[in-house]
């Protein structure tokens, strides 16, 4: 996937805490760096392959 603004993977991780499960960490093909996406992450690691 790609990590534009978070709010994509933000959902998703408070999805995830709701039906009990434990978000260890979010993996990214792409990060949009300039989007500051990261920042909506916060204590959650990331990975990325590529940054932009």
């Amino acid at each position: 996937d790609v990590l534009a603004t978070g709010g994509t993977a933000l959902a998703v991780c408070k999805l995830v805490e709701r039906l009990g499960g434990t978000v260890v960490q979010c993996n990214f093909l792409i990060e949009l760096g300039s989007l500051k996406g990261a920042d909506n992450l916060k204590g959650i690691p990331i990975k990325a392959l590529l940054k932009y």
